[in-house]
C-alpha cells in the first residue's frame, strides 16, 4: 500500500517536497520541518549525506528511506540492492546466458574497484551485486 494511502487511512497528513538536485538536498530543507509541526518525518535522499548524517538527529522521530546511509542516527528502510542483482544475475548465469549487458551504471565506474568498497548508493551497490555474482560462478566480468 502507497505510504499516502495507509497515511490518510489512519487520518495522518503527508507533506512531499522534491527540493531537486541543486544545493545540499535534505540539508537544504530540514528547517522547514519545524514550521509545519509533524510528530515525525521520513525523508528520501538522492545522495550521500554530509557529516556522517548529522542532519538526521531531530527532536522528532525520523526515518530515511533510499539507498544512502542513515549512519545509526535514525531508522532506515532501503531495498536490498546488492542481493537482489546477484540473486537476479546469478540466476541469468545459471541458466547458461554469458552475455549480460548492465545499464545504468555510472558514467564515472571504470571498473570493478570503483565499486567494491561503496556502502551506499544504488549504482555502486547494484553493480556490487553484478560482480558477486559472477564471482560466484568463477567468472570474470567483461
Amino acid at each position: 500500500m502507497p505510504v499516502i494511502e495507509f497515511a490518510k487511512q489512519r487520518e495522518y497528513g503527508v507533506i512531499i517536497n522534491t527540493y531537486g538536485s541543486g544545493g545540499m538536498g535534505l540539508a537544504d530543507n530540514i528547517e522547514e520541518t519545524y514550521r509545519l509541526g509533524a510528530d515525525g518525518w521520513i525523508f528520501f535522499t538522492e545522495r550521500a549525506l554530509e557529516n556522517k548524517g548529522e542532519v538526521l538527529q531531530q527532536p522528532y522521530p525520523v526515518v530515511l528511506g533510499g539507498d544512502y546511509l542513515s549512519y545509526g542516527k535514525c531508522d532506515q528502510v532501503t531495498m536490498p540492492n546488492t542481493e537482489a542483482v546477484r540473486f537476479a544475475v546469478g540466476r541469468l548465469l545459471d541458466t547458461g546466458v554469458r552475455t549480460i549487458a548492465v545499464i545504468g551504471a555510472s558514467p564515472d565506474m571504470h571498473g570493478w574497484e570503483d565499486v567494491r568498497d561503496q556502502r551506499d548508493g544504488t549504482q555502486s551497490l547494484r553493480i556490487q551485486g553484478y560482480v558477486q555474482a559472477h564471482e560466484e560462478r568463477g567468472l570474470t566480468v567483461d
